[in-house]
């Protein structure tokens, strides 16, 4: 009798952690400026309610007089930008510096832009070296990508040390 207690105990404990397991968040900027989150495309037609199925419920919702909401994701560093229920942006925190419209914790996850795996110790020369997608870099804290006609902008914030935040917005 105690075996089969430990292998349902067991077998509880295996199930609990398989549902309880923290999600891994995988983002893709590419050189067709298309932005992926865990396999989605993100559009500005993009649902919220779909993002939330594949990620898994935010942590904190603030909603403003205009529709817009802001889904803080904690646990990843992660904020997703609406209006209504379409995304309207993305914003990933590497570095709090004390921005209270993005999560305090350090992005947790994979993170592409073009070629290039970004960490919150990437700094602004790399950027600049990307070379599926062009980049300015107008000031010593700031870059952004070039193309007015894409479908996603990009901008990348930076302290004397390092990238603090990243915004993708989709037009």
């Amino acid at each position: 009798m105690t075996a089969k207690k430990n292998i349902v105990l067991i077998l509880f404990v295996s199930i609990w952690f398989f549902c309880n397991a923290q999600k891994k968040i995988e983002i893709n900027y590419s050189d067709s400026s298309t932005l992926i989150l865990n396999e989605l495309v993100l559009t500005k037609s993009s649902d919220v309610r779909n993002i939330i199925a594949k990620i898994g419920e935010a942590s904190k919702i603030i909603g403003y007089p205009n529709g817009e909401r802001n889904f803080f994701y904690e646990e990843y560093g992660l904020l997703l930008m609406t209006k209504d229920t379409l995304l309207t942006g993305l914003g990933i925190n590497f570095n709090w510096y004390g921005n209270k419209k993005f999560p305090m914790t350090s992005f947790i996850g994979g993170l592409k832009i073009g070629e290039l795996e970004i960490s919150k110790k990437t700094r602004r020369e790399e950027i600049s070296s990307v070379k599926l997608i062009e980049f300015g870099c107008p000031m010593d804290i700031l870059c952004a990508s070039k193309s007015k006609t894409s479908k996603v902008s990009c901008t990348l914030t930076f302290n004397s040390e390092s990238l603090t935040q990243i915004v993708f917005l989709l037009n």
